[in-house]
């Protein structure tokens, strides 16, 4: 085996190493099959071998797989995922080449040698990516939940200014003419720019979502609201037909009473009595979007009993994503913690619960010349946790833990506060903001 033929190997499993990552964990399509493309690495990396210099041969190493499976994946969007397994495995192969300056010393190193040594430090790094591809591959682990897409940048650019590090800390090894100084500064440089440049990626993604949590909330608001007044339509619609009815029903009670046909006449009279109670709107807060945020709540827990008190104006003098943030989170924590204590409950445990306080959510809506007051109470099984000021969700998965922090915010916006107290049976929240105009 000559040398040509031993580093076209080593190219080949750089490749195979990328191919892995991008098919098996990220789960990329491929539009072509795996052999053409392995023939394709092969000749080229021997006529790099032939026709390249050792910087250019190290450039191709890190260029040719992503040229390769970029032209053979099936979605060019899935080109930041190729970037960062391609990141990946250089990370893996610049730690490769530190082991092989400290394996082989400087004076026995030789071309023979160092392909030799790089070629079987290579293959532990294969065997282990393609063990753990094999893993998720078998296991069906979803990366997608983790939002790869989202941070890949950050990942990817971490990837590379470690990349960078480890190469300049290797030109130690090489004795290039660089003081071990003079690789401290370098590395000091390089590391603090790699961090400022990653805390101003992290706080753009932040602020990404928070975007993207206020235009799934104003979605959300839009569909409840939507379907609110779908219902609002349906019983106007039922509202005229039974005015347009009421005659016929007052001859007919008429023509009872006359016969003295009193028990038809009571029975009668009930179901125009029903007739009217479902008429009546469930919710009617004098807000529509209050009137749709409870609807979705009681929509999403309809075991728990509610009770609500009081009136509100159609302007609220506070914007509907701000409304929003605020009471949807709010009164849906009321609901999913008094649900939570309803689950735990047995029957009986739940009618005795019920002669204390008929209602498993209290919520009183009111408005003063000074103040817009909101009180919600809720039986719970045990008080949200907080620590230094901050209340911790305890809903388990990704995207919680959002909406208490989101609601505290918009109100220290609006300068309004938040009230609470436990007695351990009741949480009550009380949210008080000030008018505009006050």
């Amino acid at each position: 085996m000559n040398n040509h033929f031993l580093g076209a190997l080593i190219l080949l499993v750089i490749y195979l190493d990328v191919y892995l990552l991008v098919t098996c964990i990220f789960k990329l399509k491929m539009k072509y099959k795996l052999y053409p493309s392995i023939i394709l690495v092969l000749v080229m990396g021997i006529l790099s071998e032939f026709f390249l210099n050792d910087s250019l041969q190290d450039f191709i190493e890190i260029v040719l797989p992503v040229l390769v499976i970029g032209f053979n994946l099936y979605n060019k969007k899935d080109l930041t995922k190729l970037i960062f397994a391609t990141v990946l495995v250089t990370m893996l192969d610049s730690l490769v080449s530190i082991l092989n300056y400290l394996f082989i010393p400087e004076s026995k190193i030789s071309i023979y040698n160092y392909d030799a040594t790089k070629f079987i430090l290579e293959i532990p790094v294969f065997l282990l990516i393609l063990v753990i591809s094999l893993i998720v591959y078998k296991k069906k682990f979803d990366f997608s939940k983790y939002k790869l897409d989202k941070y890949i940048l950050v990942y990817s650019f971490a990837g590379l200014s470690i990349i960078a590090n480890i190469s300049v800390f290797s030109l130690y090894f090489l004795n290039l003419n660089m003081s071990l100084d003079r690789i401290v500064v370098v590395l000091l440089i390089s590391t603090s720019l790699a961090v400022i440049t990653l805390v101003l990626l992290v706080f753009n993604l932040v602020k990404n979502d928070r975007l993207e949590y206020e235009i799934e909330l104003s979605n959300k608001v839009i569909a409840n609201q939507i379907e609110y007044f779908k219902v609002m339509e349906e019983k106007d619609s039922q509202t005229k037909a039974f005015r347009h009815d009421i005659r016929k029903h007052l001859f007919c009670m008429r023509h009872l009473s006359e016969n003295k046909e009193y028990e038809e006449l009571a029975k009668y009279i009930d179901a125009m009595c029903e007739n009217v109670t479902e008429l009546s709107p469930e919710i009617n807060t004098g807000n529509s979007l209050m009137s749709s945020i409870l609807s979705e709540c009681i929509r999403q827990c309809p075991k728990v009993n509610a009770r609500w008190e009081g009136h509100l104006p159609s302007d609220m003098g506070i914007s509907n994503i701000d409304l929003c943030t605020i009471f949807y989170n709010l009164v849906l924590n009321a609901f999913e913690a008094a649900n939570k204590k309803l689950e735990t409950m047995t029957s009986e445990e739940r009618q005795d619960d019920r002669a204390k306080l008929d209602c498993d959510v209290y919520i009183e809506m009111s408005m003063t010349n000074v103040n817009k007051i909101l009180t919600i109470k809720n039986k719970r099984i045990s008080p949200p946790v907080k620590i230094r000021n901050r209340y911790i969700t305890s809903k388990q998965g990704e995207g919680h833990g959002y909406g208490l922090k989101n609601a505290m915010n918009v109100l220290d916006k609006l300068d309004g506060s938040l009230i609470t107290s436990d007695d351990g049976y009741i949480y009550t929240t009380e949210i008080i903001i000030p008018n505009q105009n006050s």
